[in-house]
């Protein structure tokens, strides 16, 4: 009875990140769709930046040299993550970054 729940992820750090969670699974019968991917970095580490679920890479990777550097995506089609499963991201250096990343939770 009810439209998408929209949901968004925000994370501002120096740290790696592994399989940190960005969603949790939606419940039986859901998936998380994601529409936006924002990642921007300051620092003079490169990193590249990915998105899983489970151990299969579902967006990504992106590749950020040492400079300040923004990538934005913003998905014509929605990226549908598997039902009922968790969205998670993994950097491969601890470097000062920040992520955005938009959805929402349908059927699916």
């Amino acid at each position: 009875p009810y439209g998408p729940q929209t949901w968004s992820y925000h994370e501002n750090s120096a740290n790696a990140l592994t399989d940190a969670v960005v969603h949790a699974a939606p419940g039986a019968g859901l998936s998380l769709y994601v529409t936006d991917v924002v990642v921007y970095t300051s620092a003079a580490a490169a990193m590249n930046i990915f998105f899983e679920e489970g151990a299969t890479t579902v967006l990504g990777p992106w590749y950020m040299p040492t400079t300040l550097n923004r990538a934005q995506e913003s998905l014509k089609t929605p990226k549908k993550i598997t039902a009922n499963t968790a969205l998670t991201v993994t950097t491969s250096a601890a470097t000062a970054h920040g992520l955005d990343i938009t959805g929402f939770i349908a059927p699916g």
